[in-house]
């Protein structure tokens, strides 16, 4: 439900003033998310093993830089959800944070994007979906390319006709190394992409090969008794 409707539904209900309200949903909202942060830094974290050689300045950096881009992210979301109260729409929040991943990689005139949802989602689809998007983003800038050549990311994320949720990611980098199994190798951005689309009820695919890599994320097919609403509103 779109938080204007969401919060008109609740004061008729229970006559609450308004900004009491919306002040309870923000620390709500907050709370939830502030939790959502730190299991992924307490995952992040142990990623890191312990039989593995100190981490470098440049590594201990950019693990600092992913951290900064998911609390970000988390952020850039509250910011949306107040500005969903003026008119301000999904697409436009997946849309900011596709710019700011590449913002954080320095390649923000690489990334291309062509979002189209719903207008109205639910917070929480709408928090897994951007920690989704950012992850796909930030994975495909920071392996593309390992030798440092600038490359371009093109991003589509739309809701089908039939209530599926259709992500593509595709660059034109070097491809997997050979042997790679995205399904049980790969660092702690993958192990979050695949956690993210379960959450999301989704599969993930790629496409690998010498002009780059696609990858494909899909929802299951919409229900017969879901046929109201779509993915992002189960």
């Amino acid at each position: 439900m779109d938080p204007r409707h969401a919060v008109a539904a609740e004061m008729a209900e229970r006559g609450t003033d308004p900004p009491q309200l919306l002040l309870k949903e923000a620390h709500h909202r907050i709370a939830n998310d502030l939790a959502v942060l730190s299991s992924m830094v307490r995952l992040q974290a142990l990623s890191v093993s312990d039989s593995r050689a100190p981490l470098s300045p440049a590594e201990a950096r950019a693990l600092l830089t992913d951290a900064a881009g998911r609390i970000e992210a988390v952020g850039r979301l509250h910011r949306t959800l107040w500005a969903q109260l003026n008119g301000d729409t999904a697409s436009a929040f997946i849309e900011g944070i596709c710019s700011d991943a590449a913002s954080f990689a320095g390649r923000k005139n690489d990334v291309f994007c062509v979002i189209n949802l719903p207008s109205e989602v639910p917070p929480e689809r709408l928090r897994t979906l951007g920690l989704l998007i950012h992850e796909l983003v930030l994975n495909a800038l920071k392996h593309a390319h390992p030798s440092g050549v600038r490359g371009r990311i093109d991003i589509s994320c739309r809701e089908e006709a039939n209530g599926v949720l259709s992500i593509d990611v595709m660059d034109d980098g070097v491809g997997f190394p050979d042997g790679f199994d995205h399904e049980t190798d790969g660092g702690f951005g993958l192990k979050m992409i695949r956690e993210l689309a379960g959450q999301l009820d989704a599969l993930v695919s790629f496409d690998s090969s010498s002009l780059g890599v696609i990858c494909r994320l899909r929802s299951r097919p919409r229900a017969p008794s879901e046929a109201d609403g779509g993915f992002l509103h189960r």
